[in-house]
């Protein structure tokens, strides 16, 4: 399989990690997570939600950069963006929660 890892962090300290696949299936990302427990943050790729069932100690949290993105992408070609903004000022309050 090929793939690309890059991690950072101090040693006993929380580490952020990013690992690449080539394929963009499912079973990668269930072979990325087993093992884990806790919060897994994800965009809207399935594959996760498929992980996420699978594995009974994950807890599968979305991403709201889709979302806004959206949003914001409507608040330029909308005639009434002000509604879309509104949407983009709740998301920024969930992100400073």
């Amino acid at each position: 399989m090929l793939k690309e890892t890059s991690k950072s962090g101090p040693v006993g300290k929380k580490v952020i990690w990013h690992e690449h696949y080539l394929a963009y299936v499912a079973y990668n990302a269930i072979e990325f997570i087993q093992g884990y427990c806790g919060y897994l943050q994800t965009d809207e790729y399935d594959g996760y939600d498929c992980a996420a069932k699978e594995l009974p100690c994950i807890i599968h949290a979305g991403c709201f950069a889709h979302a806004r993105q959206k949003f914001f992408e409507t608040s330029k070609t909308n005639k009434e963006p002000q509604y879309a903004e509104g949407g983009v000022k709740y998301i920024c309050r969930f992100y400073q929660l």
